[in-house]
């Protein structure tokens, strides 16, 4: 892999459990990056799921001065889902953890009706696909937080001098997850899922890609 001249942090946020979830591999997930010594240069953080105090946590991140932002989040996908694109409205289906529920509201009244993610997408799907992992491009990443942070973080991003890589990937449950969502009886029927160690293995492609993207980056502006 190329050196990275870090000029700015890089980043992986996940957020908290939520709903019917009782744990988030997303939160998983950056609570385990330390574990891994090739991926030393990103910085983790767990979001709340709170419509109310996720700007804060924007303003906590923006600080660092990020490379890159990749955002996960949990759904009911049966593959690993690199979002396309963040909308500019709330319209959450659950209440959040705080127990908010704005619907059809505008997250910015002044702000574009949507911002298109600035990762590599199509280039990190090949990689996913080719290291035997399911994964797949979305068009919408809902109307809950997972969009809400997408979109503000792109819309952050824009207004940096040198614009943050920022983007969204969603993770599918894991297999216990479904089990035990069966036997408490808040799933009918059995759900897609993916165990933790593909989901951490997919991580790694994500974030070795964007700092050999990055590295590439240095290279061509030297």
């Amino acid at each position: 892999m190329p050196s990275l001249n870090l000029l700015g942090s890089l980043v992986v946020t996940g957020f908290e459990p939520f709903g019917p979830y009782d744990c988030n591999p997303s939160q998983q997930l950056v609570e385990s990056l330390s574990e891994d010594p090739e991926l030393r240069r990103w910085t983790g953080r767990v979001l709340p799921v709170s419509a109310q105090s996720l700007p804060h946590h924007l303003d906590d991140l923006f600080a660092m001065q990020p490379r890159a932002i990749v955002a996960l989040g949990l759904a009911d996908c049966p593959a690993i889902r690199l979002e396309r694109v963040g909308v500019n409205v709330a319209d959450f289906r659950i209440p959040d953890n705080t127990d908010q529920q704005p619907q059809d509201l505008a997250l910015l009244p002044d702000g574009p009706d949507a911002y298109f993610s600035t990762l590599p997408i199509r280039d990190l799907l090949e990689d996913l696909l080719e290291a035997g992992i399911p994964a797949t491009l979305s068009n919408t990443a809902g109307t809950y937080l997972c969009n809400m942070l997408l979109y503000l973080l792109l819309h952050r991003a824009s207004l940096m001098e040198i614009p943050a890589l920022a983007g969204f990937v969603h993770l599918p449950q894991t297999p216990d997850m479904v089990a035990q969502r069966l036997l408490e009886g808040t799933l009918s029927q059995p759900s897609p899922s993916m165990t933790l160690e593909t989901q951490r293995a997919a991580l790694k492609v994500i974030l070795q890609h964007i700092e050999t993207h990055l590295a590439d980056e240095d290279v061509a502006h030297d």
